[in-house]
């Protein structure tokens, strides 16, 4: 595995949030909430937004990897923040996946698991990147 910095952990935990963003603009324009596109356009803003959503699922394993066995733990309040809530945009992504591929039934809760997903990947950057960049 190739080394990894605190700086480049920060810098792709920034990659993740700007996906995160993405995909609710992707997905809010797919379902029609904000944009008026034809039912084509629509079909290419949510094919995007699934696109997009395994890159981003690749890049949080990766970081998720990283902060486990290479970083740990300081010990410190944010620090168990921060797992906390990188534990949860693990967990919330897995739930969204498994709805969407398996128990179809629960299709309308989607867009809350989407914005539970988009706010955790937002606490986990703050405590993490956004602490960072403050404070390096």
């Amino acid at each position: 595995m190739p080394e990894v910095t605190l700086a480049h952990k920060s810098a792709l935990a920034t990659v993740i949030l700007a996906v995160a963003v993405s995909q609710l603009g992707l997905i809010g324009a797919g379902r029609g909430w904000w944009l008026s596109l034809s039912s084509r356009g629509r079909l290419k803003a949510v094919k995007a937004h699934r696109a997009a959503g395994y890159a981003g699922l690749l890049l949080i394993f990766i970081i998720a990897y990283y902060c486990v066995f290479v970083f740990g733990s300081t010990g410190t309040i944010r620090s168990a923040i921060h797992a906390f809530l990188g534990a949860s945009v693990v967990m919330l992504v897995t739930v969204k996946v498994m709805v969407a591929r398996v128990f179809r039934g629960y299709l309308q809760r989607l867009p809350v698991l989407g914005v539970a997903l988009a706010a955790a990947i937002t606490g986990a950057w703050a405590t993490s990147a956004l602490w960072y960049f403050i404070y390096f």
